[in-house]
């Protein structure tokens, strides 16, 4: 009943209020990776046709082509962690999510 919605307002409100103060990670990005970021993330709700967003960056490194990318991705509750490749090219941020079967993965 009623209770039970209560509860799961809060939860969605409890939940955007963390992603709020997330998105101080931006701060640290430059222009060009805030384009990069967006690129990932317009790639990951247009493949899971859903509305998730960049809630962190685990890892950010640039590239000779541009950056690799490891993203936090969260949608309401739920959360997921995503590798990008992201191309550079005259301005233009293109974002590719990473193969997991790639044969020349460099783990450290």
């Amino acid at each position: 009943g009623i209770g039970n919605l209560r509860n799961s307002q809060t939860g969605c409100h409890g939940a955007r209020s963390i992603i709020m103060a997330d998105t101080d990670f931006m701060k640290d990005l430059s222009d060009e990776e805030k384009k990069a970021l967006k690129a990932c993330e317009d790639l990951y709700k247009k493949d899971e046709g859903k509305d998730w967003h960049v809630t962190g960056v685990m890892e950010k490194k640039s590239t000779e082509t541009g950056y690799e990318m490891s993203l936090q991705l969260c949608m309401g509750d739920s959360c997921t962690l995503q590798d990008f490749t992201v191309t550079v090219k005259d301005g233009k941020c293109e974002a590719e999510k990473k193969k997991d079967d790639d044969d020349n993965a460099v783990f450290f």
